[in-house]
C-alpha cells in the first residue's frame, strides 16, 4: 500500500495501482519481491512467497493476484484478475486513470492478453518475456489447422489483439538469449506497424529479464507515470468474442457469425458528428461523452457510409439489416435471439467448449449404469483438474446430488450418456446430440440429421442448459464407457462440438488435433442450431504460416 495511505483517512487523495502477474509455477508474494527488485537467486519461488520481506515505500498500490496458479490468465485465471481489480477499486482510493499491469513469462503473456481485452481499464502495460502469438509455438507453427483451430489460436495471440492498444503504451522486455525472441517480437512489430507508443529492451540475458526490468523500482516508476485519457476522440477496437465488446464510449451488441474478428474504427470528427467503419459488427451502441459530443443537439453518426441522426433524447443505437445500417433496436421479428429455439449466442453463452471455464462449474458423473460409473467418474476428475499446477478445485459429484439450486448457480459438465447420467437423461430431448449404445446422433429441431455408428464412439459439446438458460451444459458422453473416457484425449483448442472415435488418441495433451482426426467438429450457428452441412463437412484449411 502507499507509504502515506491511512486506512481511516477521509482525504480525497487517490493513488496509482499496478497489477503484477507471476509466471508459471510462480507465487504472488514472490512476484511482489521480484517487482521491487528483490528476486533472490539462491531461493525458489515457494521460499520467496513465504518470506516476502520488506520492500521500498512507494506512493501507490501493488496487487499480485494468484489467479488460480497456472491457469494462464485465461478463462478462470482472467476472471480472477479482473475480480481482484474490481475489489481494489471498490475498497481503496485508487485513481482509475492510473491503473497499469505488468508480469513475467506466463504473466507477461497475461499482461498483453488482459490489457488488450479491457483496453479502457489500463493506462499502460509492461509485458516481460511473454509469448504473444500462438503461431510462434513449435507445436502449431506451419501446421495444418482446421478453420476453428485457427480462430481459437488467433483468439489467444496477443499480437492480433494489439489494435486495441491505441491508448495503451507498452514497455516490452525480452532477453537476447531467451529464444525465440520472436515471442515478443511479433507484438513489437505489430505495435510499430500500427504506430502505437512502444518502448523495448533486449538485454544480453536469458528468460530472467525481470532482474533488469524491475531493478531499483524502475518498473513501478515507468508504469505509474502513465495516465489513461479521460476523453477519447478515436476508438480502434477488435474482438472475436461477445465477452469483449466495450471500449470507452463504443459497445458492440451483435457480431456476425463466422470465423473472423469484428473490427471498428470510430472518430469524433467534429462537434456532434461521429464517423466509423466496421467489419463483422451487426449491432452497436454509443455513449455520448458530454466533453466531446453535445447532449442538447442531434448526434450525426456515419456508419460504413450510411448517415444516421439521433435526437438528444434518443439512445445512439443501430443495427445492420440486409447490409444497410438503421437507427434503433433491431425489430423483434428480425432478432436472432427470437429465432428457432429462442436463444442466441452471447457473453457467457457463446462457446466454444473451453468458454465454460469462465463460469462456476460442477462436474457431474453418471451413476445409473454400474458398467459406466467408474469411467464417468475418472473422466470428470480428469477434466476438472484442467492442467498441472492449476489451483482450482471443482466439485465432482454424482448425478444423484444435483438439484435445481445447484444447476441454477453453476454450469454443469455432464459426464456419461443418458443410460448412465440421470441429469443428462432429463434434458437430452432438448439437446443437439445424443448417444445410444450403438451410435452418436446429431439432431435438428427434434429430428436426426446425421448418425455415426461404430465401436466406442464419443461426443463432446457445449450448449445452453435447457432448464437454466443462463448456464451452460458441457456434455461428455459416449456409446460406451470407453467412448466417454476418450474425451480425455481431446486437445486444448476445441470448437462447440466434436464427435470422435479411437483416432482422437494422438491429440492427448496437445494444443491442436494434429495427427488426430475427428468424425465431425465445428461451431453451432448464432442461434445454437445445426444443419446437415455443419456435421457432414470437415475440409482442411491450407497450411498456416505466422500471421
Amino acid at each position: 500500500v502507499p507509504a502515506s495511505f491511512v486506512v481511516a483517512s477521509t482525504a480525497s487523495k487517490t493513488y496509482p495501482l499496478v497489477v503484477v502477474l507471476h509466471g508459471m509455477n510462480g507465487k504472488p508474494l514472490s512476484m511482489v519481491r521480484w517487482f521491487f527488485g528483490h528476486d533472490d537467486e539462491g531461493r525458489d519461488s515457494e521460499w520467496e512467497d513465504r518470506h516476502p520481506g520488506e520492500v521500498e515505500p512507494v506512493e501507490g498500490f501493488v496487487i499480485a493476484p494468484n489467479a488460480f496458479g497456472n491457469a494462464m490468465y485465461r478463462e478462470l485465471g482472467e476472471v480472477d484478475v479482473m475480480k481482484v481489480l474490481d475489489w481494489a477499486e471498490r475498497f481503496f482510493p485508487v485513481d482509475k486513470n492510473r491503473i497499469t499491469i505488468t508480469g513475467v513469462s506466463m504473466g507477461g503473456t497475461g499482461t498483453g492478453s488482459i490489457a488488450f481485452r479491457y483496453p479502457d481499464r489500463f493506462a499502460a502495460a509492461e509485458p516481460l518475456c511473454g509469448y504473444h502469438s500462438y503461431f510462434v509455438r513449435h507445436d502449431i507453427s506451419l501446421r495444418a489447422m482446421w478453420p476453428w483451430e485457427k480462430l481459437l489460436a488467433e483468439q489467444r495471440s496477443n499480437s492480433l489483439w494489439a489494435d486495441n492498444g491505441l491508448y495503451l503504451p507498452l514497455y516490452v522486455w525480452h532477453g537476447k538469449k531467451d529464444f525465440p525472441e520472436k515471442n515478443s517480437g511479433v507484438l513489437i512489430d505489430r505495435y510499430k506497424a500500427l504506430g502505437y507508443a512502444i518502448e523495448q529492451e533486449h538485454p544480453d540475458v536469458g528468460h530472467d529479464v525481470w532482474k533488469r526490468a524491475y531493478d531499483l523500482g524502475q518498473g513501478f516508476r515507468w508504469l505509474t507515470q502513465k495516465t489513461r485519457p479521460l476523453h477519447k476522440r478515436h476508438i480502434v477496437f477488435k474482438t472475436d468474442s461477445p465477452r469483449y465488446v466495450d471500449d470507452a464510449w463504443f459497445h458492440v451488441l451483435e457480431m456476425s457469425p463466422g470465423l473472423e474478428f469484428a473490427t471498428v474504427d470510430a472518430k469524433i470528427v467534429e462537434q456532434g458528428s461521429i464517423a466509423m467503419t466496421t467489419q463483422g459488427v451487426e449491432s452497436l451502441t454509443l455513449d455520448r461523452d458530454p466533453e466531446l459530443v453535445p447532449t442538447s443537439t442531434p448526434t450525426r453518426v456515419q456508419i460504413d457510409g450510411t448517415v444516421l441522426v439521433f435526437d438528444p433524447s434518443t439512445q445512439v443505437i443501430a443495427y445492420k439489416a440486409q447490409g444497410t445500417w438503421k437507427a434503433g433496436n433491431r425489430p423483434t421479428a428480425d432478432n436472432p435471439s427470437n429465432t428457432r429455439r429462442g436463444a442466441s449466442k452471447r457473453a457467457g453463452l457463446s462457446g466454444p467448449i473451453r468458454d465454460v471455464f469462465f463460469e462456476p462449474l460442477v462436474f457431474v458423473y453418471g451413476t445409473l449404469d454400474p458398467a459406466q460409473t467408474r469411467a464417468n467418474r475418472e473422466t470428470a476428475r480428469a477434466w476438472a483438474k484442467i492442467r498441472w499446477g492449476v489451483d482450482a478445485r471443482y466439485p465432482v459429484v454424482a448425478d444423484s446430488e444435483v438439484d435445481d439450486q445447484l444447476a441454477e448457480n453453476h454450469s454443469l459438465v455432464l459426464v456419461g450418456n443418458s443410460d448412465s447420467n440421470r441429469v443428462l437423461r432429463e434434458i437430452e430431448p432438448a439437446l443437439p446430440f445424443k448417444a445410444t449404445s450403438s451410435e452418436i446422433i446429431a439432431m435438428s429441431d427434434g429430428s436426426p440429421i446425421k448418425e455415426w455408428k461404430g465401436k466406442d464412439l464419443g461426443v463432446a459439446f457445449v450448449y445452453p442448459n435447457p432448464r437454466h438458460r443462463a448456464r451452460y451444459v458441457l456434455v461428455l458422453e459416449g456409446t460406451s464407457a470407453l467412448g466417454t473416457l476418450r474425451s480425455i484425449a481431446l486437445p486444448e483448442l476445441l470448437p462447440d462440438f466434436v464427435v470422435f472415435d479411437d483416432k482422437i488418441a494422438p491429440a492427448r495433451g496437445q494444443i491442436i488435433l494434429g495427427a488426430a482426426t475427428p468424425l465431425a467438429a465445428g461451431l453451432f450457428h448464432a442461434d445454437w442450431t445445426l444443419d446437415k452441412s455443419d456435421v457432414n463437412s470437415l475440409s482442411r484449411s491450407p497450411t498456416v504460416s505466422t500471421p
